[in-house]
């Protein structure tokens, strides 16, 4: 089957995720370890039990859901799947950039960890958050963001009625009555700091350095970029996709509809979670979206394509 492989973002990690595939797999429990050394913390014990405040810390959350996504594109890969395209949210766009082959594992490995760190001193420093917009229409909560003198943004376009605010906690509660006037449905998302916006512009351009110094490969396949669903196929056009990352919105309607374009048969949403598989069904309803989070859905994939290959010799 033609699949996209997405790679989701932080906020996926949970208590638990990988149990198995660290019990069953040498190399996914040996980049775990390689991972937890580079933050200096026991990454495979937080990421098995917590306790959940320190796994969501920003470093920590990262660098173990790339941890995780990247060893399931591994143990994909070596079953003899192989994506048409991939496709990350926000940090997820690191764990698709090793899976088409434009950064290496240890590569992206440091720029993930890097940026983990930086962002999380900045929200040592500002009093930031996030605030999920859910409405069948953007006008009328949009007149009231616009009509806002405020530190408020938008981060995240998810899915078509769903959109995400970033930006200082006090503005965001200020604004908060007059959205939920307009009838939106309103939920705070539980996240350290106001992601992809401009409160982030000196952490972006120490991160910029490093991306600029990192090397970058000629993709194996294509890449779907975050800021507007272009499909990315030279490392150049890679590298200019992660610079400035940091405070650009994540426009994943876009992305999903760049997805649409490649006349694929479904997606693959690798790593912990289900989130992107739910947002790709909101807009591609279609396509046939499967986890990787356990071993069964795991085992369901692997069933899968070995049936339509056996069907099709």
């Amino acid at each position: 089957m033609k699949r996209v492989w997405l790679f989701p973002g932080q906020g996926s990690q949970e208590p638990g995720m990988g149990d198995e595939l660290l019990r069953d797999e040498p190399a996914a429990a040996d980049l775990c370890r390689r991972a937890g050394e580079r933050l200096g913390v026991d990454l495979r014990r937080l990421m098995a039990d917590g306790p959940r405040a320190s796994l969501a810390a920003t470093a920590v959350a990262q660098t173990a859901i790339f941890a995780l996504s990247v060893a399931t594109a591994g143990l994909l890969g070596t079953r003899g799947l192989r994506p048409v395209a991939v496709a990350g949210h926000s940090l997820g766009q690191f764990s698709a950039a090793v899976a088409c082959g434009a950064l290496d594992v240890d590569t992206a490995l440091d720029l993930v960890v890097a940026r983990g760190r930086l962002m999380h001193e900045v929200n040592q420093r500002v009093d930031g958050g996030m605030l999920a917009v859910a409405a069948p229409s953007d006008g009328p909560w949009r007149e009231v963001l616009d009509r806002a003198a405020a530190q408020v943004w938008i981060a995240n376009r998810n899915a078509p009625g769903q959109t995400v605010l970033a930006g200082l906690l006090p503005d965001l509660r200020r604004l908060y009555p007059a959205l939920a006037a307009t009838g939106a449905r309103l939920s705070w998302l539980q996240v350290a700091g106001p992601y992809h916006t401009p409160l982030f512009a000196e952490a972006s351009a120490r991160f910029d350095a490093l991306l600029e110094a990192a090397q970058w490969h000629a993709p194996c396949c294509p890449l779907l970029g975050n800021a507007d669903g272009r499909t990315l196929e030279h490392a150049d056009d890679l590298r200019q996709e992660f610079l400035g990352h940091m405070l650009r919105p994540v426009d994943w309607v876009a992305t999903m509809a760049g997805m649409g374009q490649l006349g694929v048969d479904g997606a693959v949403e690798v790593g912990p979670g289900r989130t992107l598989k739910g947002l790709a069904l909101r807009q591609l309803p279609h396509l046939r979206c499967v986890g990787t989070g356990t071993a069964a859905e795991r085992q369901a994939l692997l069933a899968h394509d070995e049936e339509t290959a056996c069907a099709l010799s």
